[in-house]
């Protein structure tokens, strides 16, 4: 399968709103890391790359609601994080693992009603958030 590129795309006959025909460049597609005749080597490296990232990116986002929201349990923390239960589940004992956040203590959780740790980020993660 061939990648559509801009010049593959035709520009629509009309502006909703009636005027002349404007070109609108598609969304910008993610960026490929491996070429089609790229070995299949390559494309495994390429989907290892970018579920790191992805990795880091949740780690980031925790770590900005952690610092914002000191003490909530994981599914309280999923009602002020842009990331699902599950994706913060995943990523809380690898984060706890690396010293970003420690669950010293457990309470009532508000969500559940079930006593659950409560999550702080350490000394470690806090010096690695920007300065806002």
């Amino acid at each position: 399968m061939q990648q559509k590129t801009l010049f593959d795309m035709t520009p629509p006959a009309r502006d909703p709103a009636g005027g002349p025909a404007r070109f609108t460049p598609p969304a910008r597609p993610p960026a490929t890391l491996a070429r089609p005749t790229d070995p299949g080597t390559s494309h495994l490296a390429a989907q290892d790359a970018r579920l790191a990232q992805l990795r880091l990116d949740h780690f980031q986002k925790i770590l900005d609601a952690v610092a914002r929201h000191p003490g909530l349990t994981a599914q309280e923390l999923a009602a002020v994080c842009p990331l699902t239960n599950e994706q913060i589940h995943r990523r809380i004992a690898e984060m706890e693992d690396a010293g970003l956040i420690r669950r010293p203590a457990a309470k009532i959780c508000t969500v559940t009603q079930r006593k659950a740790l409560t999550i702080y980020a350490t000394g470690a993660s806090l010096e690695l958030q920007p300065h806002r």
